[in-house]
């Protein structure tokens, strides 16, 4: 995790490095990063409760890895043989509680926001100009 945060963030600066920003602006968006990083990080924590995509499960006795759709009513599942069960109610499946499988959904929770929506929700902030006719948060 903390190698692709490294990533994440130098991808930040590399993007005011290629678009010209003053001292100012990088500034602000070392500011801003250190505020979606924490951002990202207590979204994560509120996010052990529930079930990501490559978390382990019990499925009738066995230790699956949730394929797709996860955290949702009805779940694929890749199941110990290699074989996918397909739509498994949530009934059925049976969450873990074991330090790895809660650094798993923690960990998977802060590299999905970093990689997918810091960028994009830093520059909102710098460029407000250029995200109008969007809803500004």
């Amino acid at each position: 995790m903390m190698r692709q945060l490294k990533c994440d963030v130098a991808r930040v600066f590399a993007w005011s490095r290629n678009s010209g920003d003053s001292r100012w602006q990088l500034c602000q968006r070392m500011f801003w990063t250190c505020v979606f990083v924490t951002h990202a990080a207590y979204r994560s924590l509120r996010a052990i409760k529930c079930e990501r995509l490559g978390s382990r499960v019990r499925y009738r006795g066995e230790l699956c890895v949730v394929n797709n759709w996860a955290n949702s009513e009805f779940a694929d599942l890749i199941l110990p043989d290699g074989t996918i069960a397909y739509q498994v109610p949530r009934d059925e499946r049976k969450q873990l509680w074991t330090p790895a499988e809660l650094w798993h959904r923690f960990s998977f929770g802060v590299t999905y926001y970093t990689g997918c929506h810091m960028c994009t929700d830093i520059n909102k902030r710098l460029y407000p100009e250029a995200f109008d006719g969007e809803q500004h948060t």
